[in-house]
């Protein structure tokens, strides 16, 4: 949208805020009913068009890059084209470390923003990404019940939103990963075998989980990790398998341990004062989109993970029995979780932290209820786990529980 063009004639109201209401398939997810109707100088058919310049360092391809384009061009049927989207891909609008300045300069409307890129700027966010630790590790609740926990914390708490609030931003979506793990050239099955194996992290609370593990961390661009590996400058790496896949690295790391190393926590913002300026029916047919962006991340994430599990094997890929590095590890965040009270850099730490593993066991219970079934460490397990969980996830109970636990937030 560039310098803010906004209709000055359209009423500021209420933000926009998060709830997933999604669909299984792709579909239109079923409507909330309004909490009022509109009124005359706050619909659609009053607004002037509106283009909403969107940027991300990630490309399209990424799962979050096909499900916000699938969000974007909902938002454009649902407004027969009153709202549509400028989209810059690979960072080609600004860096990355760039994101908080462009919205808060008009730059950009929408942005990717990784926490860890803004230490200074977001200490509430990076804070709370320490915590992503106390979620399931089995997947796909690590994946499902995090992304839900930390969507509702991120439209719900003050502290978080008045951090962002600074830079013009508001909470669009957020989700969590899964646990990162650490694909190797040789095999790691008990603690010794850890001590002083190289590893390449991404630096930030990964290596305090390598180190934890005993291994030396190493700090290298994702560019060059299959040259690092292939020349034996380390012995494993630390990402997702998406990544082992993408760069090649399951041809010359052979051994796979999922040991449950911290998640990442990562999102998108909104400029606040763009929103602001969109009428009533435009805000709320934003927020009945979001899911569409929640239920395609998902599911390209869990594609990706059975991709993992059925064609690893064939690249000779072994799954590693992790258990006794798994142990060590939540000794580790056990740790980790307890000091976070300690400097902390929000009003109630406790509080937040509580609240946090309150939405989590709530969505671990939810998951639970509708038949989800959790997997164990063994190495089958897992894999039958990455196999399977796209299958097992009964999508439209999922997204009537979003709905449920998340309709407060609807403009």
């Amino acid at each position: 949208m560039g310098a803010r063009n906004v209709p000055a004639t359209v009423a500021s109201i209420a933000a926009m805020t998060l709830v997933l209401t999604a669909c299984a398939s792709g579909g239109s997810p079923a409507r909330p009913e309004p909490t009022e109707t509109p009124s005359a100088d706050e619909s659609i058919a009053q607004m002037d068009p509106v283009v909403l310049t969107f940027s991300d360092s990630n490309l399209e391809t990424a799962a979050h890059g096909k499900a916000v384009s699938a969000f974007m061009e909902e938002v454009t049927k649902r407004t027969d084209g009153k709202i549509t989207f400028d989209p810059y891909w690979g960072a080609t609008l600004h860096p990355g470390t760039e994101a908080l300045s462009a919205v808060e300069s008009g730059l950009t409307d929408i942005t990717y923003v990784s926490p860890g890129q803004f230490a200074e700027q977001l200490p509430i966010e990076v804070w709370l990404g320490k915590a992503s630790v106390l979620a399931p590790e089995s997947f796909p609740q690590s994946l499902v019940a995090g992304s839900a926990a930390l969507g509702e914390i991120y439209q719900s708490d003050p502290d978080i939103r008045a951090e962002l609030a600074q830079y013009d931003a508001r909470p669009l979506f957020y989700w969590q990963s899964a646990p990162f793990d650490a694909l190797c050239t040789e095999p790691l099955e008990a603690t010794s075998d850890a001590e002083g194996v190289s590893i390449r992290t991404g630096g930030g609370a990964w290596t305090g989980d390598a180190e934890a593990l005993g291994m030396t961390n190493v700090f290298l661009p994702i560019v060059d990790l299959f040259e690092s590996v292939q020349r034996g400058i380390i012995q494993c790496v630390n990402v997702v398998p998406s990544v082992y896949m993408t760069t090649g690295l399951w041809d010359v790391a052979k051994f796979y341990h999922p040991i449950a190393f911290s998640p990442s926590s990562t999102g998108f913002v909104i400029s606040d004062s763009v929103l602001q300026a969109l009428p009533l029916e435009a805000r709320r047919i934003i927020h009945d989109a979001l899911p569409i962006f929640y239920i395609e991340m998902l599911q390209g994430t869990m594609t990706a993970y059975q991709r993992w599990a059925t064609e690893s094997p064939d690249e000779g890929v072994e799954f590693v029995d992790s258990s006794s590095l798994n142990d060590l590890m939540s000794e580790h965040h056990e740790e980790v979780v307890a000091g976070l009270s300690t400097g902390a850099p929000v009003s109630d730490p406790a509080g937040l932290i509580e609240e946090y593993q309150t939405k989590l066991d709530e969505w671990g219970a939810t998951l639970a209820e509708i038949g989800v079934p959790e997997s164990g460490s063994a190495p089958e397990e897992v894999l039958r786990s990455y196999s399977d969980a796209i299958d097992d996830v009964p999508w439209d109970e999922l997204r009537a529980a979003f709905a449920e636990a998340l309709a407060e937030y609807r403009p």
